[in-house]
């Protein structure tokens, strides 16, 4: 005879088993999550807690990197830290489209509920995920103007494209759900 499982848990259904969508859900939001950190890292997908946290900071790596020869140029560790934010401000740009690019599929044939987006029949289609990769590209060539103007918004732009790829990412999730 089978053991009873405990059904006062608010995740079991009423024959004491869980839903089929719960253990998907939460599988899926925690691979995500845990290839963004690592990606965030700049580690091996799953080693992002098996190896110890850097001691160093940028700051330091990049005063090691630069001493000898380099450190008598004017402007030399400057531009090393602006080269190195723009690095980091043109990888951000992947997470930021691969998560456009899942919340599309995630949302593609469900109703739509943003007037702009939703098709003749208000379900989300070719022309919203047209117009949101254009509305994608505008922001990635404006904020590509800004950077070559100012090197220094590319810290933002970096922090800001992680932010909303994670935000989308957590959209797709939820779309996913609902299927």
């Amino acid at each position: 005879m089978r053991p009873r499982r405990c059904t006062n848990f608010p995740f079991w259904n009423r024959r004491g088993a869980f839903p089929a969508v719960f253990p998907a859900t939460f599988k899926t939001a925690f691979i995500l999550l845990l290839a963004m950190s690592s990606l965030a890292s700049g580690s091996e997908p799953g080693t992002a807690d098996l190896l110890p946290a850097p001691t160093a900071t940028v700051d330091a790596n990049l005063r090691a990197a630069t001493a000898g020869k380099f450190s008598a140029q004017p402007g030399f560790r400057a531009e090393a830290i602006e080269n190195h934010w723009r690095r980091e401000w043109e990888y951000s740009l992947i997470p930021l489209v691969a998560s456009q690019a899942l919340d599309a599929s995630s949302s593609y044939g469900l109703r739509e509920l943003n007037p702009m987006l939703a098709g003749g029949n208000g379900t989300f289609g070719p022309k919203a995920v047209s117009l949101k990769f254009a509305a994608v590209g505008l922001a990635a060539g404006g904020e590509y103007l800004l950077v070559r103007k100012s090197p220094r918004m590319a810290r933002v732009f970096s922090k800001f494209n992680w932010a909303a790829a994670a935000l989308t990412t957590g959209f797709a999730v939820h779309n996913f759900a609902l299927r």
